[in-house]
């Protein structure tokens, strides 16, 4: 829902002695960033600004996530649990790091998905000359072969599940969804909006 949407008078701050647990979740990819407690003046002041705002248990007062690094999360939107004693945000997180110790988010984990693959091919995009020597920045720079390749691979894909087994299906289809990100990222494309085009179908 959006933020303004929620009603902060049916929320339980009380379990946790005036807190709540506040899960910022990246939008785009759905990747688990941050916990973090809110009191209800740190709540109102997210939903007042659209920038997430927390409160630290150390420092004992409301403070705006990034006020100093610049690393602000924006907050999109926000679910509270079954219990209305915890609140899931779905946030823009800028310059992709969320941690204090400048790292992507606060969990050590290495969890490999299509969002942070897909994040890994915009990084290329996005820094041309750095990495101008990878396959995936020559695939951006050419949008024929970039539109080639994906023909050529739906046609592996299609091959190996007529005669060439589950392996190397799977082996393919990996190829042809690998090519199909580098192109959603060289048109300008949001994974984000082929999910939500996927939930409309849905409904």
């Amino acid at each position: 829902m959006k933020l303004k949407q929620l009603d902060v008078s049916k929320l339980d701050f009380k379990k946790l002695g005036g807190l709540i647990p506040a899960i910022a979740q990246n939008a785009e990819t759905g990747e688990v960033l941050t916990l973090a407690f809110m009191d209800e003046p740190a709540l109102r002041k997210t939903i007042e600004t659209g920038y997430m705002n927390y409160y630290s248990r150390t420092r004992k007062k409301l403070w705006k996530k990034g006020e100093e690094s610049g690393n602000v999360q924006k907050a999109l939107e926000v679910y509270p649990d079954c219990d209305s004693d915890t609140l899931l945000f779905m946030v823009e997180q800028a310059h992709d790091i969320a941690c204090h110790d400048g790292t992507r988010n606060c969990f050590r984990t290495d969890r490999f998905s299509l969002e942070r693959l897909f994040q890994i091919i915009k990084e290329r995009r996005d820094n041309p000359k750095k990495l101008s020597l990878s396959y995936t920045s020559k695939l951006l720079k050419d949008k024929t072969l970039m539109r080639e390749k994906i023909m050529e691979e739906a046609g592996e894909v299609v091959k190996a599940s007529v005669k060439e087994g589950m392996e190397r299906i799977i082996y393919e289809a990996g190829d042809l969804l690998y090519h199909l990100l580098v192109l959603l990222a060289g048109e300008g494309i949001e994974l984000r909006e082929v999910i939500e085009e996927l939930a409309r179908r849905r409904k």
